[in-house]
């Protein structure tokens, strides 16, 4: 939260019921914050709440007896009844409890009171005011909007409304959204959603289905249990036309990185005891995992020269280790592969040296903040440098206001090379700026920082 303060209620506009004259209580805040939910509100009993929505609705639909109003990135207002949000959303009733910490003995009502939400539009609060007034979840997520309240699900750690978007992508699985829902599932750690997902693909798409498995960003948490499963079902849903494809689609299963016990369900699967050239293909492959310099070519009228099955899919996700220091500053960039247990370094280096930086991850990019390049026995820096992933590009953003080492993107203390500092700075990525927000009660270093439910601990 940044700011409380008493403005005057804007001149003809009323909807709140109250005089024009009377002041009203405005607050910046986040939706983090505001639309915090720690699972220990006290909302409507369900039969209260079937009695009194409807008529509450009603009079939030003709504005009356609204009391506050929920200002959008755009402008646009949101009115709604207090103590209905505070009902719903922890994170109003603290708000609120705040504001009315700020009366005089004389003031009996709290006024009026506008929540300036700083990061997010206008329909997604729509959406989080409907859920307060008991508004069903399947009026207001549909497939049109389902991704982005997923989003909104995530970022603000509402776990009700996550669930019931995951379990909509699964109910609406169509031809048309099935390879997108998989995507996004697959790339979210939506396991089940994503398995789900790709059986529907394999079920109903043959002429992807190579396309599918020979593709290296393809995410299975187990090759067997799910992608060799989603490959039988596949050729189990039309055996006559499909069965003669799971000895030529074998090779493109990720075999090499199975365990024994795994690839032995392979081996001993009846589906692939029946098909003499499937147990040829396996046998080949077997052979090649323990003879890495094995000559391959064709088995069974099958090409196996590619060898597909010794290439590891890429990982959802991976560890980046920038930097460090080893008797001077390092510019190497180095990923960790969790499923060939493997270090790698990559090639499209920074040109900058950092030591006792700060990392932050935001949208794909990388940031690179504070820190020293080693020079001059110790020199703290202010720079800010950014590594696009998906470009694979380096690019350099605004400076911090002071030079620190181990800075976050909230740049908390640290040390500029003379004394230790007490200030924090806020780097917003869509400006490209740094601000200075509230300062810590003492200077620190070399300390440790972790986020949760809307606040920083250092």
């Amino acid at each position: 939260m940044e700011a409380v303060e008493n403005v005057l209620h804007p001149a003809g506009n009323d909807l709140a019921g109250k005089a024009d004259n009377l002041d009203i209580i405005t607050i910046w805040s986040e939706a983090a914050i505001i639309f915090k939910d720690s699972g220990k509100r006290n909302d409507f009993a369900p039969g209260a709440a079937a009695r009194c929505m409807p008529g509450l609705r009603e009079q939030r639909r003709n504005s009356q007896f609204c009391d506050i109003a929920f200002r959008a990135l755009d402008g646009s207002e949101i009115w709604a009844h207090r103590f209905v949000m505070a009902a719903r959303y922890s994170g109003c009733h603290a708000l609120f409890a705040l504001a009315k910490e700020g009366m005089s003995p004389e003031e009996k009502w709290l006024p009026p009171m506008q929540l300036v939400v700083e990061d997010l539009g206008s329909d997604f609060i729509q959406l989080l005011v409907d859920i307060a007034y008991h508004v069903p979840l399947h009026d207001l997520v549909g497939p049109h909007n389902v991704a982005g309240v997923l989003d909104l699900a995530e970022k603000l750690e509402l776990s009700q409304l996550r669930n019931h978007c995951v379990k909509a992508l699964e109910r609406n699985l169509k031809p048309e959204t099935c390879i997108a829902t998989y995507h996004l599932a697959s790339s979210r750690g939506y396991d089940c959603l994503a398995r789900e997902a790709l059986r529907y693909l394999v079920r109903n798409f043959n002429q992807e289905m190579r396309t599918i498995l020979e593709d290296d960003r393809l995410h299975a948490p187990n090759e067997v249990e799910d992608t060799f499963r989603a490959l039988l079902k596949w050729i189990h849903a039309d055996v006559a036309a499909r069965k003669g494809y799971l000895a030529k689609f074998l090779p493109l299963l990720r075999l090499a990185w199975c365990s024994v016990s795994d690839f032995e369900k392979i081996i001993t699967n009846p589906d692939v005891q029946s098909d003499e050239n499937c147990v040829k293909v396996l046998s080949v492959i077997h052979q090649t995992t323990t003879r890495n310099f094995m000559a391959v070519g064709e088995v069974a009228g099958i090409d196996l020269s590619h060898r597909m099955w010794m290439t590891p899919r890429i990982p959802k996700d991976i560890i980046i280790v920038f930097g460090g220091w080893a008797g001077y500053a390092l510019s190497n960039m180095l990923t960790y592969n969790c499923r060939t247990q493997k270090w790698r370094d990559i090639g499209n280096q920074c040109p900058l040296r950092r030591a006792y930086h700060g990392m932050a991850v935001i949208n794909q990019c990388i940031y690179i903040v504070g820190g020293s390049d080693g020079v001059h026995a110790f020199r703290a820096l202010d720079t800010v440098v950014c590594f696009d992933v998906a470009l694979g590009r380096w690019s350099s953003k605004a400076n911090m206001e002071e030079a620190r080492c181990y800075g976050y993107i909230y740049a908390m203390g640290g040390y500029g090379g003379i004394e230790r500092s007490r200030t924090v700075e806020r780097y917003c990525v869509k400006n490209n700026q740094w601000t200075n927000v509230a300062a810590m009660n003492s200077p620190r270093s070399d300390a440790s920082a972790a986020a949760a439910c809307g606040r920083i601990y250092m």
